[in-house]
């Protein structure tokens, strides 16, 4: 889904997901990050190695694709916030449990 909304034309966006662009991209790394480490907490490097190259990814299909879009390195930046977030409450959930 995330992969889908970044790289779909900016016209065909939903008006539902257009709230401050830096939260939306730190909100869905967070999740991905949680339900990454969740699914595969054997390999918590190999996860977030692969989101923050998945970002970047998106990043370079944005500007590489005429969808109305563009990379940012700071929408990057903010999927790597969220994936470090989402790995600190990963920790803070596995430390309570």
């Amino acid at each position: 889904m995330v992969t889908l909304l970044g790289l779909m034309p900016s016209s065909s966006l939903p008006q539902a997901v257009l709230f401050w662009d830096k939260a939306q991209h730190s909100l869905a790394f967070t999740l991905l990050a949680i339900n990454g480490c969740l699914a595969f907490p054997r390999f918590l490097t190999k996860v977030l190695l692969g989101l923050i190259v998945h970002g970047a990814a998106i990043e370079l299909l944005q500007s590489l694709l005429w969808l109305g879009r563009y990379g940012d390195v700071y929408d990057w930046l903010a999927d790597i916030l969220g994936i470090l977030i989402g790995y600190s409450v990963y920790q803070l959930s596995v430390k309570r449990l």
